[in-house]
Protein backbone atom coordinates (compact mmCIF):
# COMPACT_ATOMS: atom_id res chain seq x y z
CA UNK A 1 0.00 0.00 0.00
CA UNK A 2 1.58 3.29 -1.10
CA UNK A 3 0.62 5.28 2.00
CA UNK A 4 -2.65 7.22 2.13
CA UNK A 5 -3.00 7.33 -0.79
CA UNK A 6 -4.90 3.72 -1.38
CA UNK A 7 -2.86 2.28 -4.12
CA UNK A 8 -1.93 -0.69 -4.12
CA UNK A 9 1.83 -1.01 -5.57
CA UNK A 10 4.49 -3.64 -6.53
CA UNK A 11 7.54 -3.19 -4.61
CA UNK A 12 9.85 -2.63 -7.85
CA UNK A 13 7.96 -0.51 -10.70
CA UNK A 14 9.27 0.26 -13.81
CA UNK A 15 10.67 3.55 -14.73
CA UNK A 16 10.69 5.47 -18.53
CA UNK A 17 12.91 7.84 -17.88
CA UNK A 18 16.70 7.89 -16.45
CA UNK A 19 19.67 7.36 -18.94
CA UNK A 20 17.56 5.02 -21.50
CA UNK A 21 14.28 6.97 -21.85
CA UNK A 22 12.31 3.71 -22.27
CA UNK A 23 14.71 2.85 -25.07
CA UNK A 24 14.62 5.83 -27.48
CA UNK A 25 18.29 6.84 -26.20
CA UNK A 26 19.04 3.49 -28.77
CA UNK A 27 16.55 3.88 -31.48
CA UNK A 28 14.25 1.16 -29.68
CA UNK A 29 11.17 0.58 -31.18
CA UNK A 30 7.18 0.16 -30.07
CA UNK A 31 7.20 -3.41 -30.04
CA UNK A 32 10.17 -3.59 -28.05
CA UNK A 33 9.00 -1.40 -25.45
CA UNK A 34 5.82 -3.44 -25.49
CA UNK A 35 7.63 -6.63 -24.91
CA UNK A 36 9.33 -5.06 -21.81
CA UNK A 37 6.33 -3.87 -20.33
CA UNK A 38 4.59 -7.14 -20.90
CA UNK A 39 7.74 -9.09 -19.22
CA UNK A 40 7.11 -6.50 -16.50
CA UNK A 41 3.64 -7.21 -16.22
CA UNK A 42 4.23 -11.19 -15.91
CA UNK A 43 7.20 -10.63 -13.07
CA UNK A 44 4.74 -8.91 -11.45
CA UNK A 45 5.88 -5.46 -11.95
CA UNK A 46 2.42 -3.31 -11.96
CA UNK A 47 3.72 0.38 -11.43
CA UNK A 48 4.95 2.17 -14.40
CA UNK A 49 6.27 5.68 -13.88
CA UNK A 50 6.91 8.38 -16.77
CA UNK A 51 6.52 11.91 -17.08
CA UNK A 52 5.86 14.48 -20.17
CA UNK A 53 9.72 15.84 -20.57
CA UNK A 54 10.17 11.98 -21.44
CA UNK A 55 10.28 12.16 -24.70
CA UNK A 56 7.62 10.01 -26.32
CA UNK A 57 7.69 8.01 -23.05
CA UNK A 58 3.72 8.79 -22.56
CA UNK A 59 2.46 7.81 -26.11
CA UNK A 60 5.12 4.62 -25.80
CA UNK A 61 4.21 3.32 -22.71
CA UNK A 62 -0.13 3.86 -23.74
CA UNK A 63 1.01 1.59 -26.62
CA UNK A 64 2.87 -0.88 -24.55
CA UNK A 65 0.06 -1.00 -22.37
CA UNK A 66 -2.77 -1.13 -24.85
CA UNK A 67 -5.78 -3.99 -23.84
CA UNK A 68 -3.84 -5.01 -20.37
CA UNK A 69 -7.11 -3.97 -18.05
CA UNK A 70 -6.81 -0.31 -16.19
CA UNK A 71 -7.41 -1.87 -13.23
CA UNK A 72 -4.28 -4.08 -13.50
CA UNK A 73 -1.72 -0.83 -13.14
CA UNK A 74 -1.10 1.94 -11.67
CA UNK A 75 0.11 4.64 -13.71
CA UNK A 76 2.52 7.67 -12.73
CA UNK A 77 3.26 10.48 -14.74
CA UNK A 78 4.46 14.22 -13.74
CA UNK A 79 4.66 17.92 -15.11
CA UNK A 80 7.76 20.35 -14.78
CA UNK A 81 6.39 23.85 -12.99
CA UNK A 82 8.07 25.69 -15.14
CA UNK A 83 7.77 26.42 -18.73
CA UNK A 84 10.51 25.92 -21.41
CA UNK A 85 11.17 29.66 -20.91
CA UNK A 86 11.80 29.39 -17.52
CA UNK A 87 8.81 30.94 -16.19
CA UNK A 88 6.51 29.49 -13.19
CA UNK A 89 3.36 27.64 -15.04
CA UNK A 90 0.17 29.38 -14.54
CA UNK A 91 -2.82 27.80 -12.59
CA UNK A 92 -4.26 26.74 -16.19
CA UNK A 93 -1.11 25.75 -17.61
CA UNK A 94 -1.09 23.13 -15.40
CA UNK A 95 -4.34 22.40 -16.31
CA UNK A 96 -3.60 22.03 -19.63
CA UNK A 97 -0.79 20.17 -18.60
CA UNK A 98 -2.97 17.51 -17.03
CA UNK A 99 -5.11 16.94 -19.93
CA UNK A 100 -2.06 16.25 -22.41
CA UNK A 101 -1.05 14.08 -20.26
CA UNK A 102 -4.45 12.40 -20.36
CA UNK A 103 -4.56 12.23 -24.04
CA UNK A 104 -0.75 10.79 -24.37
CA UNK A 105 -1.51 8.28 -22.08
CA UNK A 106 -4.79 7.02 -23.32
CA UNK A 107 -6.69 7.56 -20.15
CA UNK A 108 -9.05 9.05 -18.04
CA UNK A 109 -7.44 9.13 -14.92
CA UNK A 110 -3.76 9.04 -13.82
CA UNK A 111 -2.61 7.37 -10.55
CA UNK A 112 -0.22 9.77 -9.04
CA UNK A 113 0.27 13.37 -11.11
CA UNK A 114 3.32 14.42 -9.80
CA UNK A 115 4.94 18.08 -9.90
CA UNK A 116 8.62 16.94 -11.40
CA UNK A 117 11.75 17.73 -9.86
CA UNK A 118 10.64 20.40 -7.31
CA UNK A 119 13.29 23.12 -6.43
CA UNK A 120 12.68 24.36 -2.48
CA UNK A 121 13.27 27.77 -4.46
CA UNK A 122 10.08 27.46 -6.00
CA UNK A 123 7.82 25.47 -3.40
CA UNK A 124 5.86 28.07 -1.72
CA UNK A 125 4.48 29.42 -5.25
CA UNK A 126 3.85 25.83 -6.46
CA UNK A 127 2.02 24.91 -3.21
CA UNK A 128 -0.10 28.38 -3.77
CA UNK A 129 -1.21 28.44 -6.60
CA UNK A 130 -0.45 24.27 -8.51
CA UNK A 131 -1.45 22.79 -5.51
CA UNK A 132 -5.04 23.90 -5.90
CA UNK A 133 -5.59 22.44 -9.09
CA UNK A 134 -4.06 18.99 -8.36
CA UNK A 135 -6.24 18.74 -5.21
CA UNK A 136 -9.47 20.11 -8.02
CA UNK A 137 -8.66 17.35 -9.85
CA UNK A 138 -7.93 14.77 -7.75
CA UNK A 139 -11.57 15.73 -6.07
CA UNK A 140 -13.23 15.08 -9.74
CA UNK A 141 -11.35 12.02 -10.22
CA UNK A 142 -9.01 12.93 -12.96
CA UNK A 143 -5.99 12.02 -10.73
CA UNK A 144 -6.14 9.38 -7.73
CA UNK A 145 -2.96 11.02 -5.41
CA UNK A 146 -0.99 14.09 -5.76
CA UNK A 147 2.69 13.27 -6.00
CA UNK A 148 6.46 15.42 -5.75
CA UNK A 149 9.08 14.54 -7.40
CA UNK A 150 13.22 16.46 -6.04
CA UNK A 151 15.74 17.30 -8.18
CA UNK A 152 17.99 15.14 -7.74
CA UNK A 153 20.53 15.68 -10.33
CA UNK A 154 19.97 18.97 -9.46
CA UNK A 155 21.63 20.98 -6.39
CA UNK A 156 19.76 19.47 -3.62
CA UNK A 157 21.45 16.65 -2.22
CA UNK A 158 19.61 17.47 1.46
CA UNK A 159 15.94 17.39 0.45
CA UNK A 160 14.84 20.73 0.72
CA UNK A 161 11.91 20.42 -1.54
CA UNK A 162 10.39 17.22 -0.35
CA UNK A 163 11.08 18.65 3.40
CA UNK A 164 8.82 21.88 2.47
CA UNK A 165 6.35 19.32 1.05
CA UNK A 166 6.47 17.08 4.30
CA UNK A 167 6.05 20.55 5.70
CA UNK A 168 2.37 21.49 3.72
CA UNK A 169 1.12 18.01 4.19
CA UNK A 170 -0.88 18.12 1.53
CA UNK A 171 1.05 15.61 -0.88
CA UNK A 172 0.44 11.95 -1.06
CA UNK A 173 3.29 10.76 -2.29
CA UNK A 174 7.09 11.54 -2.89
CA UNK A 175 9.99 10.81 -5.09
CA UNK A 176 13.37 10.68 -3.55
CA UNK A 177 16.57 10.14 -4.86
CA UNK A 178 17.97 7.01 -2.51
CA UNK A 179 20.59 4.43 -2.24
CA UNK A 180 23.55 2.87 -0.54
CA UNK A 181 25.92 6.34 -1.34
CA UNK A 182 23.69 8.56 -0.88
CA UNK A 183 21.31 7.98 2.35
CA UNK A 184 20.56 11.03 3.78
CA UNK A 185 16.66 10.58 3.23
CA UNK A 186 17.00 7.97 6.49
CA UNK A 187 17.95 11.18 8.49
CA UNK A 188 14.38 13.18 8.51
CA UNK A 189 12.55 12.22 5.06
CA UNK A 190 11.57 9.26 5.33
CA UNK A 191 10.81 8.63 9.22
CA UNK A 192 8.58 11.74 8.39
CA UNK A 193 7.08 10.55 5.68
CA UNK A 194 6.12 7.11 7.22
CA UNK A 195 4.88 9.18 10.11
CA UNK A 196 2.78 10.88 7.84
CA UNK A 197 1.49 8.00 6.14
CA UNK A 198 3.32 9.54 2.81
CA UNK A 199 3.74 7.11 0.20
CA UNK A 200 7.67 6.91 -0.75
CA UNK A 201 8.78 6.20 -4.11
CA UNK A 202 12.76 5.69 -4.74
CA UNK A 203 14.85 6.88 -8.09
CA UNK A 204 18.09 6.24 -8.57
CA UNK A 205 18.97 2.99 -6.18
CA UNK A 206 21.42 1.77 -8.92
CA UNK A 207 22.52 4.39 -11.48
CA UNK A 208 25.76 5.15 -13.22
CA UNK A 209 28.67 5.00 -10.44
CA UNK A 210 26.48 1.89 -8.77
CA UNK A 211 25.90 0.72 -11.72
CA UNK A 212 29.51 -0.21 -12.72
CA UNK A 213 32.41 -1.48 -10.99
CA UNK A 214 35.22 0.48 -12.29
CA UNK A 215 32.85 3.67 -11.57
CA UNK A 216 32.14 2.62 -8.28
CA UNK A 217 36.14 1.96 -7.45
CA UNK A 218 37.34 5.18 -9.15
CA UNK A 219 34.13 7.05 -6.81
CA UNK A 220 35.73 5.25 -3.78
CA UNK A 221 39.06 6.29 -4.80
CA UNK A 222 38.01 10.32 -4.97
CA UNK A 223 36.37 10.00 -1.65
CA UNK A 224 39.27 8.06 0.40
CA UNK A 225 41.49 11.09 -1.23
CA UNK A 226 39.77 13.94 -0.08
CA UNK A 227 39.04 12.24 3.26
CA UNK A 228 35.71 11.81 2.92
CA UNK A 229 36.19 7.70 3.84
CA UNK A 230 38.81 6.20 5.76
CA UNK A 231 41.68 4.67 3.85
CA UNK A 232 40.38 0.83 5.51
CA UNK A 233 36.15 1.49 5.06
CA UNK A 234 35.85 -0.96 2.11
CA UNK A 235 38.61 -1.58 -0.12
CA UNK A 236 39.92 -0.15 -3.15
CA UNK A 237 39.22 -3.37 -5.61
CA UNK A 238 35.21 -4.02 -5.91
CA UNK A 239 34.83 -2.26 -2.94
CA UNK A 240 30.96 -3.43 -2.27
CA UNK A 241 31.95 -6.77 -3.34
CA UNK A 242 31.27 -8.29 0.42
CA UNK A 243 27.74 -7.67 -0.20
CA UNK A 244 27.59 -10.56 -2.80
CA UNK A 245 29.11 -12.95 0.04
CA UNK A 246 26.29 -11.51 2.37
CA UNK A 247 23.84 -13.64 -0.06
CA UNK A 248 22.95 -11.21 -2.92
CA UNK A 249 23.51 -12.13 -6.12
CA UNK A 250 25.29 -9.08 -7.00
CA UNK A 251 26.36 -5.55 -6.10
CA UNK A 252 23.54 -4.40 -8.29
CA UNK A 253 20.97 -6.87 -6.39
CA UNK A 254 22.18 -5.94 -3.16
CA UNK A 255 21.75 -1.97 -3.57
CA UNK A 256 18.12 -2.75 -4.56
CA UNK A 257 17.04 -4.92 -1.43
CA UNK A 258 19.11 -1.92 0.65
CA UNK A 259 16.51 0.61 -0.47
CA UNK A 260 13.29 -1.98 -0.74
CA UNK A 261 13.68 -3.08 2.68
CA UNK A 262 13.58 0.19 4.41
CA UNK A 263 10.01 0.05 6.39
CA UNK A 264 8.71 3.87 4.67
CA UNK A 265 9.55 3.09 0.91
CA UNK A 266 6.64 1.58 -1.57
CA UNK A 267 7.82 1.25 -4.46
CA UNK A 268 11.96 1.19 -5.86
CA UNK A 269 12.17 2.26 -10.06
CA UNK A 270 14.12 0.71 -11.84
CA UNK A 271 14.50 2.61 -15.46
CA UNK A 272 15.79 -0.60 -17.50
CA UNK A 273 15.04 -1.56 -21.11
CA UNK A 274 16.59 -5.09 -20.88
CA UNK A 275 14.40 -7.72 -20.12
CA UNK A 276 16.78 -9.70 -18.40
CA UNK A 277 18.21 -6.78 -15.93
CA UNK A 278 14.40 -6.32 -15.05
CA UNK A 279 14.01 -10.06 -13.95
CA UNK A 280 17.04 -10.04 -12.03
CA UNK A 281 15.81 -6.77 -10.62
CA UNK A 282 12.74 -8.44 -9.88
CA UNK A 283 14.36 -11.09 -8.15
CA UNK A 284 16.77 -8.54 -6.20
CA UNK A 285 13.81 -6.60 -4.04
CA UNK A 286 11.78 -10.26 -4.15
CA UNK A 287 14.78 -11.67 -1.89
CA UNK A 288 13.88 -9.41 1.04
CA UNK A 289 15.94 -6.65 3.43
CA UNK A 290 19.55 -7.16 3.19
CA UNK A 291 21.00 -8.82 6.45
CA UNK A 292 20.83 -6.76 8.94
CA UNK A 293 24.82 -6.86 9.48
CA UNK A 294 25.46 -5.64 5.83
CA UNK A 295 22.77 -2.81 6.55
CA UNK A 296 24.01 -1.75 9.36
CA UNK A 297 27.71 -1.96 7.83
CA UNK A 298 26.74 0.04 4.77
CA UNK A 299 25.11 3.05 6.81
CA UNK A 300 28.31 2.56 9.05
CA UNK A 301 30.66 3.35 5.90
CA UNK A 302 28.45 5.66 3.94
CA UNK A 303 25.79 7.37 6.31
CA UNK A 304 27.73 10.64 6.66
CA UNK A 305 28.13 11.67 2.93
CA UNK A 306 25.73 13.96 1.66
CA UNK A 307 27.11 14.65 -1.67
CA UNK A 308 24.06 13.58 -3.70
CA UNK A 309 25.92 10.44 -5.15
CA UNK A 310 24.60 8.17 -7.65
CA UNK A 311 22.78 10.71 -10.03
Amino acid sequence: MLGRSGLRVSLLGLGTGGANVFGQARGAGPDEARALVRAALDLGVDSFDTAAGYGDSELRLATALAGVPRRDYTLATKYHPRSPDGTLLTPAEVRTALEHSLRRLGTDVIDIYQVHALRAADGDRVVETHLPVLERARDAGTIRAIGVTESFAGDDPGHQALSLALDDGRFDVLMVGYNVLHQTAERDILPRARAGGIGVVVMAAVRRVLASRVALETQVAELKASGALAADAVPDSDPLGWLVDGGSTSVQAACYRYVAGQPAVGTVLTGTFDPAHLTENAAAVSAGPLPAADEARLQAIFGHLDMGLGR
